[in-house]
């Protein structure tokens, strides 16, 4: 670390490690395989709502069922920005209606 001199922009860039993004993947993966709910936010007309949702994961796709009337398919169908949050692992995307 002697070194490295902390104004220069490159030997700043060499101290950064890239993630493994295998290894975060799997861990992600790792904990949607032991567990079958999660909390789902979805937001519209500057309104959160939260709640503990079942669901079903292949890969880092994640499924869901509701009946559409629910306020998270009508939140969902205006705003499909949503959020996951499950054992301090928050995942955030955009989910599509299937049926």
């Amino acid at each position: 670390m002697s070194n490295i001199n902390l104004d220069n922009k490159e030997d700043i860039l060499k101290l950064r490690k890239e993630p493994d993004f295998a290894k975060i993947k799997g861990e992600i993966l790792a904990i949607l395989e032991k567990n079958r709910n999660v909390t789902l936010a979805t937001s519209l007309d500057n309104r959160v709502t939260a709640r503990t949702v079942q669901y079903v994961s292949i890969d880092l796709d994640i499924y869901f069922t509701s009946w559409g009337f629910n306020k998270k398919i009508v939140q969902i169908k205006g705003n499909s920005s949503v959020a996951l949050y499950l054992k301090n692992l928050q995942i955030e995307g955009s989910t599509n209606i299937l049926g």
